[in-house]
C-alpha cells in the first residue's frame, strides 16, 4: 500500500501541477526510502553504503564536466573545431563519408573512455560540423548514443561488459534470490 501511495503521490502530483517530473522522481526516491528504513527492509549500514557510492559517482561525473567545460573555451579559442571541420570537408567525404567518419571515431572512442567523456568532449567539435551537413541534432544524438554504446562493449576495455559481468554475478549469488527478503538489503 505504501508503493501505491508513492506512485499515486508523484505521477499525481505532476498531473496537478505540484512539482515537475524531476521533482516527482525525487518525492518518491525519498519517500521510498524512508519507507525501507523505517520497515526495516533497508539497513542503516547497506543505506550509508549507498549514499557513499552516490556521492563518489556524482563526484566523478563533476570531475568529466568540469574538465569538459575547461576544455570547451580552449577549443573555442584554438578553434579546432573548425579546423577538423574543414579537414574533413576537404577530405572530399560528403555529407554521409563524414558522418561514418564520425561514427568510427565514437566507437574507437567508446572502447577506451566512458560515454559521457566521450560526448562531453566531442560533441562541441562534432556538433557544429552535423549541423552544417544538414543532418537532423536530434537524429545526430541518438545515433552517437547508440554508436558510444556499442564502442563500450568493444574489446580491449569495453567498460559495460564489466557492468554487465557484475550485475550477472550478482545474481548467481545464492543471497541475491532474496531480493523480495529483508537478508538481501543486510
Amino acid at each position: 500500500m505504501p508503493l501505491i501511495g508513492v506512485i499515486v503521490l508523484s505521477i499525481g502530483g505532476i498531473y496537478v501541477g505540484a512539482f515537475t517530473p524531476v521533482e516527482a522522481a525525487g518525492v518518491g526516491a525519498a519517500l521510498v526510502v524512508v519507507f525501507a528504513l523505517i520497515g526495516g527492509v533497508l539497513a542503516w549500514a547497506a543505506f550509508r553504503k549507498a549514499m557513499l557510492e552516490t556521492v563518489r559517482t556524482t563526484a566523478m561525473l563533476y570531475a568529466i564536466v568540469i574538465g569538459a567545460s575547461v576544455l570547451n573555451p580552449f577549443f573555442a579559442i584554438t578553434h579546432i573545431p573548425a579546423a577538423l571541420g574543414e579537414g574533413l570537408a576537404g577530405l572530399g567525404l560528403g555529407a554521409y563519408g563524414t558522418l561514418f567518419a564520425i561514427v568510427a571515431a565514437y566507437v574507437v572512442l567508446g572502447m577506451f573512455l566512458d560515454g559521457l567523456s566521450v560526448l562531453v568532449v566531442t560533441i562541441p567539435i562534432v556538433f557544429p560540423m552535423t549541423k552544417a551537413l544538414g543532418f537532423d541534432p536530434i537524429w545526430f544524438g541518438a545515433l552517437a548514443v547508440i554508436v558510444i554504446e556499442m564502442g563500450m562493449i568493444t574489446p580491449p576495455v569495453g567498460l559495460n561488459v564489466f557492468v554487465v559481468k557484475g550485475v550477472a554475478g550478482a545474481f548467481r549469488s545464492r543471497r541475491s534470490f532474496a531480493v523480495c527478503g529483508r537478508s538481501w538489503w543486510r
